[in-house]
């Protein structure tokens, strides 16, 4: 068997996937560490620490602030909502925005999740100096910002309610 790595498995969304899998699995180990649910998803601490700056904003600011398709913030928060980790409920000046806010029982969770965190981004950080972060940071920052460009074309809206349309019916 060849030991020798292929060029392609370099390649940046190779790269992108391990990362995204070594961190989930990095998450998960934390979270049980820590002793926290274990339907808390991945994704749900950002929310959590985005309300924590944020109290009451509206999801449409949320998904913008975490950079996070609309979709997926959706499903997390309604999940955070089946779990009492968040209330949600109609902006009084604009009837079309909901407003999210921490409940008290999220909030009796900030130690674990704040603890998790610095753990989190010790093991991230470990052997980068700080001008390596910033430069990480920014590359990844614009890596999203090609994403999301990426996602909000016509032509991959259309794809998009097409496979919602058939899996609605199907």
């Amino acid at each position: 068997m060849n030991s020798v790595a292929l060029p392609r498995l370099t390649d940046l969304p190779f790269l992108v996937v391990a990362l995204s899998l070594g961190f989930q699995a990095l998450l998960k180990r934390l979270r049980a560490e820590a002793g926290l649910h274990a339907n808390v998803a991945i994704g749900m601490g950002s929310i959590f620490f985005a309300l924590c700056e944020n109290e009451g904003c509206i999801m449409k600011e949320l998904g913008t602030r975490l950079r996070m398709p609309k979709g997926t913030l959706s499903g997390l928060i309604s999940r955070m909502e089946q779990m009492k980790l968040v209330e949600r409920w109609q902006c009084p000046d604009d009837g079309r925005a909901q407003r999210v806010r921490l409940t008290r029982k999220a909030r009796a969770l900030a130690p674990q999740l704040y603890a998790r965190h610095a753990q989190a981004i010790a093991i991230l950080q470990a052997g980068l100096s700080e001008a390596d972060v910033a430069t990480l940071k920014r590359l990844l920052g614009r890596v999203l910002e090609s994403l999301r460009a990426d996602e909000s074309k016509p032509e991959v809206k259309t794809q998009h309610r097409k496979r919602r349309a058939l899996a609605a019916a199907g």
